[in-house]
């Protein structure tokens, strides 16, 4: 599940997005986000479901930040390190040390 509320180094200003690889979780989940609107010429409604869908507006100011993810990443490493070597020598305080990884968005 990734979150893009405004507080994320991406965002779209709020929601989030779910990644699956179950065809089956997929199709189910898809029902809940579309009001669980049932295939029919009217509108038929055998489950309660939500309207979650992330509008094309919000989608598209996600894109255009993820042509800068690379470099947020690159700065938020860039503060830890700080964190980290300012407060190594003082006492009581431990920084929280962040996973190590080598993500890399390639966008093309």
């Amino acid at each position: 599940m990734l979150s893009f509320n405004g507080n994320k180094m991406i965002t779209t200003s709020g929601g989030g997005a779910l990644i699956t690889n179950n065809e089956e979780e997929w199709r189910e989940i898809m029902m809940y986000v579309t009001q669980y609107r049932e295939s029919y010429p009217y509108y038929q409604h055998e489950k309660i479901g939500y309207n979650y869908r992330m509008s094309n507006i919000c989608a598209g100011i996600g894109r255009g930040q993820m042509t800068v993810a690379n470099d947020h990443i690159a700065h938020h490493k860039h503060v830890q390190q700080m964190y980290e070597e300012l407060l190594a020598e003082v006492p009581g305080i431990h920084v929280h040390s962040q996973l190590k990884s080598n993500l890399n968005f390639d966008l093309r």
